[in-house]
């Protein structure tokens, strides 16, 4: 842990706070320190505050009535989470748990109200973070519902990937994640993530190194996601030139 890592100062999202008014919330925070795997939230656990994660990361996952577990999203070092629950009193839907070490500065609701009323710049940032949770949701919705296990992989590959300079169509995706997290992201079985991850590697779309995962065709993914027949076409032309 870094030396402010028990502070809000060094966070884009306090941003427009002074120095004195990141110290007095600084003082009437409960600091957390968390260690990996631990989990800070329990699903239905009633609870008002709110969290901001100051170094670290978290998972936020979510259990089907199925019992299988679905990765809802990631957060990272500078992000918060709980303003659902301090907004409308209700028990918390999903289970947070840090994937690293964490410190979170834990603060009342009362308290981050009032920053939020003080201070529009980070009123703003709250909400623009909320429009961006509603859309990666609905994504998230419109792909379990529409799309099957192959193309839901492929579009969480290319979220994933960082595009290599230099190198069109190309994109990394470093550290390598497990088959098992990416099962959860997208609510497939470990088995089934493997199958998949191997049909790609067969179409020559996808290559394994030791520190990284290599899309090597990203237009194409993007293709086969918007249209099946492309998937269909590239299989046949991968079969016909073998």
């Amino acid at each position: 842990m870094g030396k402010t890592s028990r502070s809000l100062a060094d966070l884009a999202l306090f941003r427009s706070l002074t120095g004195e008014e990141i110290r007095a919330l600084d003082s009437r925070c409960l600091w957390c320190r968390v260690l990996r795997k631990h989990c800070i939230v329990e699903r239905s656990e009633p609870s008002t505050d709110v969290f901001v994660v100051t170094a670290g990361a978290l998972e936020v996952t979510f259990q089907t009535v199925s019992g299988r577990e679905v990765l809802v999203r990631t957060i990272e070092t500078g992000e918060f989470f709980g303003r659902m629950a301090a907004g409308d009193d209700q028990p918390h839907a999903s289970v947070i748990t840090a994937t690293a070490e964490v410190m979170v500065a834990r603060m009342p609701r009362s308290l981050f109200a009032a920053a939020l009323h003080s201070h529009s710049d980070l009123c703003d940032q709250v909400l623009t973070s909320l429009a961006g949770q509603v859309r990666h949701l609905t994504t998230q919705i419109d792909e379990f519902t529409t799309l099957d296990i192959g193309h839901r992989l492929c579009a969480e590959l290319l979220r994933l990937a960082h595009p290599q300079p230099g190198m069109p169509g190309c994109a990394l995706i470093s550290p390598p994640p497990l088959h098992a997290q990416l099962a959860a992201r997208v609510s497939a079985r470990r088995e089934a993530v493997t199958l998949q991850l191997k049909r790609l590697e067969g179409l020559g779309l996808l290559e394994r190194r030791h520190d990284c995962l290599v899309l090597t065709d990203t237009t194409l993914l993007r293709a086969m996601i918007r249209s099946p027949e492309v998937f269909r076409t590239s299989c046949r032309a991968r079969t016909v030139g073998e």
